[in-house]
């Protein structure tokens, strides 16, 4: 689990943020069944697009997902 904190700390660096020029996320997932705000898809991944056109993928361990409001 410190894996994908260190990544998202990195990329929370001044330096790296400032590279990203999108991020989305992907691989919904229903593994959560939590749908408490009546959308029971959320998502397993969160790819982010850097000035380059280099492409990150941060997917997550089955037992976590990423919800979005």
């Amino acid at each position: 689990m410190w894996r994908p904190a260190a990544f998202l700390a990195l990329l929370a660096a001044p330096a790296a943020a400032e590279n990203i020029v999108s991020a989305r996320y992907d691989a919904p997932t229903t593994r959560y069944a939590h749908g408490v705000l009546g959308d029971a898809v959320e998502w397993g991944a969160l790819v982010m697009t850097g000035r380059s056109g280099q492409v990150f993928r941060l997917t997550l361990p089955a037992s976590r997902v990423f919800e979005d409001t």
